[in-house]
């Protein structure tokens, strides 16, 4: 049950219901405000109860599916708006904060599979396909624009889009987790402002896996190695999602304990933001020094 010690009002529920349905129309224009659609299901669901919330999230989707006159955008937000039904229940439920970004994750990446998968099942629209086109589309044109310097051979641009086919699942993964993670952040402070109680992140410079997540990336990094890899296309594809997976997580990891050092220093915080920013042009050395601290706890983070 919900912890929230304010009073939910009906002036409450029905900006929240009209925050949810104009981010979910506006989403169809502009995909970045799809991203914030969950939050304000989640702010709801949590004030005023899963029906309110299903509800809600089945509306938008009529709406948005009668304005677009298309299945396809209803779906699209139905599957969204499944995020902020969940963030909203597992705070209701009193889940901690790892427990509630597990949950949040899988829902959005059920939600991202399950949209390209239906698209495709009773649509007939390959989903992937397209986006892959738009992509190599793009590249192409930047490298023309560059004049030709940069621009790809027909054989280049078939082996970009059979990596990129290959790492999708990875790319879907880490793009739910971002999904996620703004959500909850957004929805999180809303509730935080309404006197809720809901499990926060710890600060930035704190963020630590445990070492045997290395693993992940050492699998990633050494399976290709193996001689007999080579001939199982599904290793060489596990291989490539683990390593690019892993890889994303410990440059976050090493960035944090640069954000670490730079706030024990006492830097201002502008220059430290610029630092840690610049630093993420580095991935491979902000990645060795995430690896570095999850086995040898460079911040001494054990010891606080």
């Amino acid at each position: 049950m919900s912890s929230d010690p304010g009073v939910p009002t009906g002036r409450e529920r029905l900006f929240l219901i009209l925050a949810t349905l104009i981010t979910a129309v506006l989403g169809t224009i502009f995909s970045s405000v799809l991203v914030l659609a969950p939050a304000p299901l989640a702010v709801l669901l949590y004030r005023h109860g899963l029906r309110t919330g299903i509800t809600t999230a089945l509306l938008s989707g009529i709406v948005v599916g009668g304005l677009m006159q298309h299945p396809i955008p209803l779906i699209l937000i139905l599957f969204m708006l499944g995020l902020g039904v969940a963030l909203g229940e597992a705070w209701r439920d009193g889940l901690s904060l790892r427990q509630t970004l597990v949950v949040g994750w899988a829902a959005a990446f059920l939600a991202f599979g399950a949209f390209f998968y239906v698209s495709r099942l009773v649509f007939g629209v390959d989903l992937l396909d397209e986006t892959l086109k738009l992509w190599i589309e793009q590249l192409d044109r930047i490298g023309t624009t560059a004049g030709g310097a940069l621009a790809l051979s027909e054989k280049e641009l078939v082996a970009v889009t059979d990596h990129l086919r290959m790492v999708w699942p990875a790319m879907t993964a880490m793009s739910s987790a971002f999904v996620c993670f703004v959500n909850y952040w957004i929805a999180g402070r809303w509730l935080q402002r309404l006197g809720a109680k809901i499990p926060w992140f710890p600060p930035f410079g704190l963020w630590r896996l445990p070492w045997y997540y290395t693993w992940g990336y050492i699998a990633g990094v050494g399976l290709p190695l193996l001689p007999w890899t080579s001939q199982a296309s599904w290793l060489l594809a596990l291989a490539a999602n683990l390593e690019m997976v892993f890889r994303f997580v410990f440059a976050i990891q090493g960035l944090a304990v640069v954000w670490f050092y730079l706030s024990r220093w006492n830097v201002r915080r502008w220059a430290a933001i610029t630092v840690t920013v610049l630093l993420t042009l580095l991935t491979p050395l902000m990645v060795l020094v995430g690896l570095l601290d999850s086995w040898f706890d460079l911040r001494r983070l054990d010891l606080l």
